[in-house]
C-alpha cells in the first residue's frame, strides 16, 4: 500500500516527534562492537542492545497490548519464548524494531502497576502502550511519538443509522461507559444533552448493552473491536468528527538520549510505513476479528 498521501498528511499530527540528531535504520553496519561496548553496555541502553543483541520490552497480560497464546499456535506474529508464546499489539511493534536491526526481541513480564518500576530497576529497556502521565514523567522517560492511536467509537446495533456525534446526542440515547476512564471524559466533551451511563466495571456497561437497558457502549476501538467479537452482536461506529489518543511507551531516562533516539526514529518509521497498523491487524486476525469492525490506529486514516 502506498502510504505517501497520510505521511504528508501527518506531519502537523507528530507531537514534537524529535527526529532531528536520530541516526535512522541504516545500522546494519554498525551491529559489530569491539569489546568496549561490553563493558559500557551497563550504563547505556543503546550499546547494551547493540552488544548483547537483544532488545528487552516489558509486558503486561492484557489484550490487545500483549496477551499469552495458550495454544502456542505458529500463526504469523507470535514470539515464542521458553514455553510461552507471546503476541499483541506490543509484540507485534518489538519484534518490528528487533527485525529491522537485526536483534532478538526478550519479552519481560510485568504488570501495569509495575512498568515504572520494571524500567527503572533496568530489568527491561521499553514498554510499549505504557502512556506518559505528569506522575510517570518524574520517574522514567516517554518517547516523544506516539505508537499509535487509540480511536473514541461507539459499540451500537445492527440497525443503527448515523454518522456523527449529532446523531447520538440524545437523552434517549444512553452510552454505557467505564466510570473514571479516558473514554468517558473525551465522549462527555462530544455531547450537549446525550445521556452517559457509567459503570464501574466495563462487563456492567456490556450486560447493559446485551439486554437494550443502553443503546451504546463508548470505549476505544480496539476495546470496542474485541467486546463485539465476544458479544456476538453490533457493529463499531466512529462518530465525526473523530476523536482519540495517543498511545505512549516508557522508556529509562539517560543523559545521553541515544537510545531515545534510535527508539524515535524507529517508530516513526514503523508507524508510517504502515507496519504497526499492519502487525495490529494481524493479531485481530488471529482473534478471528477482521473487516469493519476493526478501527484504524493510524489516526490519518480514520477518515
Amino acid at each position: 500500500m502506498d502510504n505517501t498521501e497520510d505521511i504528508i498528511r501527518s506531519r502537523r499530527l507528530l507531537l514534537g516527534a524529535g527526529l532531528a540528531g536520530a541516526a535512522g535504520l541504516g545500522l546494519a553496519s554498525t551491529l559489530v562492537r569491539p569489546a568496549a561496548a561490553q563493558e559500557a553496555a551497563g550504563t547505556d541502553t543503546f550499546e547494551r542492545m547493540i552488544a548483547t543483541g537483544k532488545l528487552r520490552i516489558a509486558a503486561a497480560n492484557l489484550e490487545p497490548y500483549y496477551f499469552k497464546d495458550i495454544t502456542n499456535s505458529d500463526a504469523p506474529g507470535g514470539l515464542r519464548q521458553g514455553d510461552v508464546t507471546w503476541r499483541g499489539m506490543g509484540i507485534a511493534i518489538g519484534l518490528l524494531v528487533a527485525e529491522q536491526i537485526g536483534v532478538q526481541l526478550e519479552v519481560v513480564e510485568t504488570t501495569w502497576q509495575n512498568g515504572v518500576a520494571t524500567l527503572q530497576a533496568d530489568q527491561a529497556d521499553v514498554m510499549f502502550y505504557l502512556d506518559g502521565t505528569p506522575k510517570r514523567a518524574t520517574a522514567i522517560d516517554f518517547l516523544p511519538t506516539p505508537v499509535s492511536w487509540s480511536s473514541i467509537g461507539l459499540l451500537v446495533r445492527d440497525d443503527f443509522q448515523g454518522e456523527t456525534w449529532a446523531d447520538v446526542d440524545s437523552p434517549d440515547f444512553a452510552i454505557a461507559v467505564g466510570q473514571g476512564g479516558s473514554p468517558e471524559t473525551f465522549i462527555k466533551g462530544q455531547l450537549k444533552t446525550g445521556n452517559l451511563v457509567a459503570f464501574p466495571a466495563n462487563a456492567e456497561g456490556y450486560a447493559a448493552f446485551q439486554s437494550g437497558r443502553v443503546q451504546a457502549i463508548g470505549g476505544s476501538g480496539t476495546e470496542l473491536a474485541l467486546v463485539q467479537h465476544n458479544l456476538g452482536m453490533g457493529k463499531v461506529f466512529l462518530p465525526k468528527p473523530a476523536i482519540g489518543y495517543p498511545n505512549g511507551a516508557g522508556i529509562r531516562y539517560e543523559a545521553g538520549g541515544r537510545f531515545r533516539a534510535f527508539m524515535t526514529t524507529a517508530i516513526n518509521y514503523l508507524y508510517f510505513a504502515g507496519k504497526i497498523e499492519a502487525g495490529y491487524r494481524d493479531f485481530m486476525a488471529f482473534r478471528g476479528i477482521e473487516g469493519e469492525n476493526v478501527l484504524p490506529i493510524m489516526r490519518e486514516r480514520w477518515g
